[in-house]
C-alpha cells in the first residue's frame, strides 16, 4: 500500500475485513497508510482510533516548543482520536496502553467480538524511555559490564558531532544507549499491562494475541550484527498466544510473513475471504502450521521483499516510480534466498539455476504490481467545510511541466468552490496558521478524462518503471490555472485532478525534489 503518510485506498484492510464480519474494530499507535481523508484508519475500517498518523514527520505531532530532539520528544503529542486531534501528556507507549485498556474495559460493546491493531513507535526512534527506566538503565550503563558499549557509542557520537549531523547529549538528535534500553523495556512493561488487563477481564480464554516486530528500528543499544541471531527463514520475533494452546508450536518449513496474518486469522475466526479478494492480496493462511484442525494446506511460494530506497543520495524514493532489483530479496520455497542491491546481484555461492528462478519470480511479481501501481495517493475532499491536506509528489514529464514537476493529487467528491493554500506551517491538529513566508505560486489543474489505469513502463534511461509522458498527456486535460500569493479559489467539478505547482522560490531536483504541502477547503 505505501508508507510515510502515503497510500492508496483500493486494498481492503484487515480492519475492513473484520468489521464486515461483525467485529468491532480498533486501532492504536502508528499509522503509515495515509493521514488525509479517505486514507486514515477511521476511513479504512476501524471504529475506535487513537493514532499517530504522520509517519516520518514526527515534528508535526510534537506539541511543545523545544521538545523536538530532546529526551521529552516522546512525551507530548497530538494524536488523532476518532477524527479529532487531542493532546496527550505522558510517554507515548504508556498513553496508548492507557487508551487500549480503557477501550477493553469501558468503551467496547461486551456483546460483540473485537479486533484490535496496536502498533507502537518503539523500536523506531526517537529512542527515549520514561524517567524511571532511563534512571535504571543509566546506572547499568555506567557499570564495568557495559564499558565496551560506552566506548562504541562515544566513538560513534564524536564522529556524528564532527560531521555536524548531531550534537552532544540530550539537546541533540542522538539518544544514549540507556535511553534506547529504557524505550524498549517500556514496550515490555506495557505488553505486561495489556496482558494483565486481558486476564483481569477474563478475555484470554477466547482472545488470540499476536506479538510481532516489523524488522527494523535499530538504535544505540542494539547489538552488533555479528552478535545477532541470524537465520534466513527467521527475521522477526513473533509470539502467538491462543486459547487452548499450552505448548509452543515451532513453525518449521514455510517462511511466513506479515502479509499472511490477515488470511491466517480470518481462517481461524471463520471469516470467509472470497476468491476475488484473495486475488488482491499476497498472503496465505499458515493456520495449518498452528495445528488448527481442517485448516487449508500451505502452498509453496516465492516470498519477495522489495524496498525502493537504498538509503543513498540519488534515490528515487520520493517519486511514484519503481526501480527493479533496487533492494530486493527473493526467498525460494527450498529455503534459499537471492538478493540484489541497486540492480546488482548481492548474493554469493549460488548456482545460475537458483538465480534464474528467483529472477523470474521477481519479474512475475513486478508485473502484477505494475498492473495496480498508482500514480500516487489521491486525497479526497470533504463535502463539508473541513480542510484536507496534501503532500507533493515529484513526477517527470507530466502535464504542465517539462522535466521534473511537483504535483498534488486530489479527488473532488462534490462540485463547488474550493480554497487552496500552499503557505501551510502545520496540519496535524494545531490551530490553523498561515505561514509568514508567503510567496507567489501558480497552480494548474489537470482533470482526468479516462478511467483506465495509468500503466507504468520501463524508462530505459532512468532505469525506472514510471507512467510515460504520453500516457499522462492523454489521460489529463488542463481545466484551470491561477497565480497569486496566499490563498487561491477554484470552481471545481467532481473528478480526479493532477495539480501542478510552480513558484520562483521553489528549488527542486531529481535527487532532492521540493516537499510542499497544500490545504484544500470547500467553501459553502
Amino acid at each position: 500500500g505505501g508508507a510515510w503518510g502515503q497510500s492508496f485506498s483500493d486494498p481492503k484492510t484487515v480492519g475492513q475485513v473484520f468489521k464486515e464480519a461483525g467485529y468491532q474494530t480498533s486501532m492504536f499507535g502508528k499509522w503509515h497508510l495515509g493521514d488525509s481523508f479517505g486514507l486514515r484508519p477511521e476511513d479504512r475500517g476501524f471504529d475506535e482510533v487513537c493514532a499517530f498518523e504522520n509517519g516520518a514527520y514526527l515534528s508535526g505531532a510534537v506539541v511543545k516548543l523545544g521538545y523536538n530532539g530532546t529526551s521529552r520528544t516522546a512525551e507530548s503529542h497530538r494524536f488523532n482520536h476518532n477524527g479529532n486531534y487531542e493532546v496527550y501528556e505522558g510517554f507515548r507507549t504508556d498513553v496508548w496502553v492507557n487508551e487500549v485498556n480503557k477501550y477493553l474495559e469501558v468503551t467496547r460493546d461486551k456483546e460483540k467480538p473485537f479486533f484490535m491493531y496496536f502498533a507502537t513507535i518503539t523500536a523506531h526512534g526517537p529512542h527515549y524511555g520514561p524517567e524511571d527506566l532511563q534512571t535504571y538503565y543509566k546506572k547499568k550503563y555506567e557499570t564495568e559490564e557495559f564499558a565496551g558499549l560506552r566506548q562504541r557509542f562515544q566513538k560513534k557520537s564524536e564522529k556524528l558531532v564532527k560531521s555536524g549531523k548531531a550534537k552532544k547529549g540530550h539537546d541533540g538528535v542522538a539518544s544514549f544507549p540507556y535511553d534506547h534500553a529504557a524505550d524498549v523495556a517500556n514496550v515490555d512493561r506495557n505488553v505486561g499491562r495489556l496482558m494483565a488487563q486481558l486476564k483481569k477481564l477474563d478475555l484470554l480464554k477466547n482472545t488470540i494475541v499476536v506479538y510481532m516486530s516489523d524488522g527494523s528500528g535499530s538504535g544505540p543499544a542494539s547489538a552488533d550484527k555479528k552478535d545477532m541471531h541470524s537465520n534466513e527463514l527467521s527475521q522477526n520475533p513473533t509470539t502467538i498466544v491462543m486459547p487452548g494452546k499450552t505448548a509452543g508450536v515451532d513453525i518449521i518449513g514455510p517462511a511466513v510473513a506479515n502479509i499472511d496474518i490477515l488470511p491466517t486469522f480470518a481462517e481461524i475466526c471463520g471469516i470467509q475471504l472470497n476468491d476475488t479478494y484473495k486475488e488482491t492480496i499476497d498472503g496465505q493462511s499458515f493456520a495449518a502450521s498452528l495445528n488448527i484442525e481442517g485448516a487449508a494446506k500451505w502452498q509453496e511460494r516465492f516470498y519477495i521483499s522489495d524496498h525502493q530506497s537504498t538509503g543513498e543520495r540519488g534515490d528515487f524514493n520520493y517519486q511514484m516510480a519503481l526501480k527493479p532489483f533496487n533492494v530486493t530479496t527473493v526467498s525460494l520455497p527450498n529455503g534459499k534466498s537471492v538478493s540484489w542491491k541497486s540492480g546488482k546481484l548481492n548474493s554469493k555461492n549460488l548456482g545460475p539455476e537458483t538465480i534464474e528462478l528467483a529472477k523470474a519470480a521477481y519479474e512475475k511479481w513486478m508485473q502484477r504490481v505494475l498492473e495496480v501501481f498508482p500514480l500516487g495517493a489521491y486525497v479526497q475532499t470533504h463535502d463539508n467545510e473541513k480542510p484536507v491536506f496534501l503532500r507533493s509528489y515529484p513526477i517527470v514529464d507530466a502535464p504542465g511541466a517539462k522535466g521534473l514537476g511537483i504535483y498534488f493529487l486530489l479527488d473532488v467528491n462534490t462540485d463547488g468552490i474550493y480554497e487552496l493554500d500552499t503557505n501551510v506551517s502545520d496540519y496535524f491538529g494545531a490551530e490553523y496558521k498561515a505561514s509568514d513566508k508567503e510567496s507567489s505560486v501558480k497552480l494548474t489543474f489537470f482533470k482526468k478524462i479516462s478511467d483506465e489505469h495509468l500503466m507504468p513502463e520501463l524508462d530505459e534511461i532512468l532505469g525506472l518503471y514510471k507512467v510515460p509522458a504520453n500516457t499522462l498527456a492523454a489521460a489529463f486535460n488542463q481545466v484551470a490555472q491561477k497565480e497569486a500569493e496566499g490563498k487561491l479559489q477554484f470552481e471545481l467539478k467532481a473528478g480526479r485532478y493532477l495539480i501542478n505547482i510552480q513558484s520562483p522560490k521553489m528549488k527542486s531536483s531529481l535527487t532532492r525534489p521540493a516537499k510542499l504541502k497544500l490545504r484544500v477547503q470547500r467553501k459553502l
